[in-house]
């Protein structure tokens, strides 16, 4: 009698509602995560191709790379202390190549996922890369014995983001 009322219970549809709907929040919240992190990731990217093309005009202009890397740091700092990292200078590493005229500006930060052990990130932390580009065109005026530069981006940029 008892296998039989089990039996009854288990052929049922009394009931699936709440197992349906709790199966859709909890996907909904790793969706809401999930969405988060990656809006706070691309925002952090936005910035960091901001301070870099800013940087690399720089750098191509005369610069040294102490003050091209301070020039990146400077524009980081405020919004990586608002995303609540307390050391971002230490995060963050950039890496200028100098060839000729041509100026070559690679800065890479991480970023810790709010969410991520929730929806199987173990690590929690994501890489957020950016490449910018510069070249100097001069010219010399011969009237005025004097060089014109112009600064151009070169077209080539690369974004990443990535777990480490």
């Amino acid at each position: 009698m008892k296998n039989r009322n089990f039996l009854k219970r288990l052929s049922s549809d009394q009931g699936s509602i709440p197992v349906i709907a709790g199966a859709a929040v909890i996907a909904l919240l790793a969706f809401g995560g999930v969405s988060i992190d990656y809006g706070r990731a691309s925002g952090l990217h936005r910035k960091l191709q901001s301070a870099a093309d800013v940087a690399v005009r720089e750098a191509v202009r005369g610069k040294t790379d102490a003050q091209v890397k301070e020039l990146v740091h400077g524009q980081l700092d405020a919004y990586m202390r608002e995303m609540g990292y307390t050391d971002p200078k230490s995060r963050t590493n950039i890496a200028i190549t100098r060839s000729g005229d041509t100026v070559k500006l690679a800065v890479t930060t991480s970023y810790d996922s709010l969410f991520g052990r929730f929806y199987g990130q173990s690590q929690q932390l994501l890489n957020v890369a950016t490449d910018a580009n510069a070249r100097a065109f001069c010219a010399t005026d011969p009237a005025q014995s004097a060089m014109d530069c112009t600064i151009r981006d070169l077209p080539v940029r690369t974004h990443r983001l990535h777990h480490l």
